[in-house]
């Protein structure tokens, strides 16, 4: 019920509408890609408490990914690079983070750099 909130409030949105969040004023794809990463990350997390495989769509994953997180790797896994930048994993070459951001201001405000 709340994806379908969500959704439906953002289709609502103006394209140039923003939003506050303390890393960046969101635009409505931001707002969305954080809601997906939320549930992806913590779906996983009660999977994994439980004892329960999850296996998300890895389009959405991708998605997810490259919206929130430009800098990520590429050429990994979607789904273990996606924990990876959530500071759940490590990658080959690339230590667990201890410090993650997501960028949600609109893509094209990225200045190219990975947040420290």
């Amino acid at each position: 019920m709340g994806v379908s909130l969500l959704g439906a409030l953002l289709a609502q949105v103006d394209s140039g509408t923003r939003g506050w969040h303390p890393w960046g004023n969101a635009d409505a794809s931001g707002f969305a890609a954080m809601a997906c990463d939320e549930l992806l990350v913590h779906t996983d997390d009660v999977a994994r408490g439980l004892g329960v495989p999850f296996a998300p769509r890895l389009e959405l994953v991708d998605a997810t990914l490259r919206r929130l997180f430009p800098w990520a790797p590429e050429g990994q896994d979607p789904w273990q690079t996606l924990l990876w930048a959530n500071g759940r994993a490590a990658l080959p070459g690339h230590p667990r983070l201890e410090k993650w951001r997501w960028h949600c201001a609109p893509l094209s405000e990225w200045d190219g750099h990975t947040p420290g």
